[in-house]
């Protein structure tokens, strides 16, 4: 986990080419954990806001915790909501197995649901216009390709950077590249890695970046 925020070599490193972060003031940090990916944003790019998106009381905590004592609490905002393709309530189904867990479907009065939102709805929301340079990063549990339809209307009036994670589900990779490419929006694209830890291998993250 360490590795992947120091490391260019390693396949979970969602900032090398094409993204680029020079100019990005706002990261959308999709499936945020622990917040390490959050923390390494926020001491890299001056007034940067990374809004985390951590539906885990227990990571929430965390990252509020790491924020404060790696002196980025200004920049670093957690968000409770699962990001997904629309408002509603979901429950999340944890496995052992990296490419079994997943979200499901609830009501707000089921044991352990959580309210789910999408990132157009949270952009309107908030009043927040995203530019080419900013950057969405997703690692979301098999739910990912979800969160980037839930930010179509993002996606194609403000084309920022996206980095996602490819690996949860067989069919990701081709699916999520097909989609964006399908939008036409000028995007430059880039597959990387393979997991060893799935049933089978797989792309492990898929980075589009409209930046030349």
């Amino acid at each position: 986990m360490v590795e992947q925020e120091c490391s260019d070599l390693n396949p979970h490193c969602y900032t090398t080419f094409p993204i680029q972060i020079n100019d990005t003031r706002h990261v959308i940090d999709v499936g945020a954990c622990e917040g390490l990916f959050a923390f390494r944003m926020a001491k890299l790019i001056d007034q940067v806001k990374v809004h985390c998106f951590e539906p885990s009381p227990i990571m929430a905590d965390l990252i509020h915790e790491g924020a404060r004592m790696n002196g980025v609490s200004d920049s670093v905002l957690v968000e409770s909501d699962a990001l997904l393709d629309q408002k509603g309530f979901v429950k999340f189904v944890a496995s052992e197995s990296p490419d079994a867990g997943r979200v499901i479907p609830s009501s707000h009065d089921d044991l352990g649901a959580i309210k789910s939102n999408s990132l157009d709805n949270y952009c309107d929301e908030i009043g927040l216009k995203l530019s080419s340079s900013d950057l969405i990063k997703i690692d979301a549990e098999g739910s990912d390709f979800d969160v980037l339809k839930g930010a179509r209307h993002v996606i194609e009036t403000c084309r920022p950077q996206i980095a996602v994670t490819t690996y949860h589900q067989d069919d990701h990779a081709e699916s999520i590249f097909r989609w964006l490419n399908e939008l036409d929006l000028g995007y430059s694209f880039r597959l990387k890695g393979f997991s060893f830890w799935t049933s089978k291998p797989r792309p492990v993250l898929l980075q589009a970046s409209t930046l030349k």
